[in-house]
């Protein structure tokens, strides 16, 4: 059966999504005890059992509503019979029965690239990352996320997904889980960070400043001595996914991976 999730299926979408990517339990935790409604997550299920999931997050592209896929995943037990895919074309049709008509995702590998565009997924935004290895000093400052959200709006001046104030509290708080969070830069600039477990640093999206200056300047914050920074760059590698969009290419850039 495909439907809506229901309060009595968070166990069992726990389960899954930390037997599918692996995520700790603090993690996925964060999800439901702070973002989880019922009718943004869609499953696969036989009774009690759920086979597959996708999360949706509400953003916005070009002033309309769109629907961010997040951690799709099925079962071991049940893959290459279709449900994912069937599970996602249920998706769609019913989100567009509310007015989402707009379908973005951010694939975690080439095979999934190829998966979803058989789905009719196309790609429809890029990525810059740079190597961090230069601590510089820099003026870095903590953002509350409505602050981020008013910078990230100054900076983007080329087309991209609008986040809403629940979604950037949400990334707060999974980036303050390896004690990173968000920043301003100078005057201006802003940056989403993670400290990764192997001691390097990730700099999610960083907006507003030179991508490797502010990235190092986050390293010098972090007192740490590597790191990769993620930046807007319509040269860039092949990012995020898109269907029926009303403007392509976009940027996504901060992504809930």
């Amino acid at each position: 059966m495909l439907r809506t999730s229901t309060a009595a299926d968070i166990p069992a979408l726990q389960a899954l999504w930390q037997h599918c990517f692996g995520d700790p339990p603090a993690y996925t935790r964060l999800y439901f005890a702070h973002l989880w409604q019922p009718e943004q997550v869609f499953i696969a299920a036989e009774g009690p059992e759920v086979q597959a999931m996708a999360i949706w997050f509400p953003l916005q592209v070009s002033g309309r509503p769109a629907a961010y896929f997040y951690a799709v995943c099925t079962d071991p037990a049940y893959r290459s019979r279709g449900i994912s895919r069937r599970l996602l074309a249920y998706a769609e049709a019913s989100l567009r029965t509310r007015g989402v008509g707009q379908f973005l995702l951010v694939p975690g590998d080439a095979g999934l690239f190829r998966f979803y565009a058989a789905q009719g997924y196309t790609c429809c935004g890029t990525i810059g990352q740079a190597q961090l290895g230069q601590p510089a000093p820099g003026n870095i400052a903590p953002l509350k996320p409505e602050d981020y959200l008013v910078r990230r709006a100054r900076c983007l001046t080329l087309p991209h997904a609008a986040y809403s104030l629940p979604l950037l509290e949400h990334q707060a708080r999974l980036c303050a889980l390896s004690g990173g969070g968000l920043f301003a830069l100078g005057e201006t600039g802003c940056a989403v960070c993670e400290r990764a477990p192997e001691g390097a640093l990730l700099v999610k999206e960083l907006l507003g400043c030179d991508p490797v200056s502010g990235g190092n300047a986050l390293l010098y914050y972090f007192h740490l001595a590597q790191g990769t920074v993620r930046f807007p760059d319509p040269n860039g590698a092949p990012f995020c996914m898109g269907k029926s969009l009303t403007q392509s290419p976009l940027y996504l850039g901060l992504a809930f991976d």
